[in-house]
């Protein structure tokens, strides 16, 4: 990305953009830890991340944010009236508020009233991923949440995502556009192995509404 600009401006050359069918996704390991059953912290953390800076940071540009939908901007069956809209981080304060973590102790870390804090480690790869993770972990220490990045191998992140051994996780993998119903493979009841942990489902995940939306869509032409 860094000599993109040089090709752009030179007649010659004629720059093709490949579609973003390759990202990361943050996983919540939520039939292990309680804390992210509930809705409003995740959403909180939505809201609390600026995607548009590891854009601009760390891809150069070269790359999309990602979608509130989870399908990227260049799938088929991409919504845009979910389009990602930017961080705010007033309604990321207000959901963790309403989840009861309404107490900042001395190192601006968010605690409920039982001494439970939001402060969590942080699995990522190698490279990309671990500027990504300082990134993240800067954002989010805004609105009082603590990460501390762990950097392993990608061989090893990824069997720790498998044995869902871990508290947050960041997965790079391909396959974006592919047939939407990966998104029942990945949200809805049936659990799907393989070598990638790209492939199995988000455990400690419960959404009966979606899985009847996801198993409906898998059934219609």
């Amino acid at each position: 990305p860094d000599l993109l600009p040089r090709f752009q401006k030179d007649p010659e050359y004629r720059v093709v953009q490949a579609p973003a069918c390759w990202g990361y996704r943050l996983l919540f390991n939520m039939q292990d830890h309680a804390v992210f059953q509930q809705r409003e912290v995740r959403q909180a953390i939505q809201y609390a991340i600026d995607k548009e800076e590891p854009v601009e940071k760390i891809a150069r540009g070269a790359a999309v944010p990602g979608s509130p939908g989870v399908l990227p901007v260049d799938h088929i069956l991409y919504n845009p009236a979910v389009a990602y809209q930017g961080p705010d981080l007033d309604r990321a304060r207000q959901l963790l508020d309403q989840a009861g973590f309404n107490a900042v102790d001395d190192g601006n870390v968010r605690r409920n009233e039982v001494g439970e804090e939001l402060a969590f480690t942080f699995l990522v790869g190698g490279g990309a991923e671990v500027r990504i993770g300082e990134v993240l972990k800067e954002q989010l220490a805004r609105v009082g949440i603590q990460l501390t990045v762990k950097s392993v191998d990608r061989k090893t992140r990824d069997t720790i995502v498998r044995e869902n051994d871990y508290q947050l996780a960041l997965l790079g993998h391909g396959g974006w556009g592919g047939d939407a119903d990966y998104l029942r493979e990945r949200f809805g009841d049936q659990p799907k192995g393989g070598l990638s942990p790209s492939a199995s489902r988000l455990h400690g995940y419960e959404n009966a509404e979606l899985l009847a939306l996801l198993n409906e869509q898998y059934t219609t032409i």
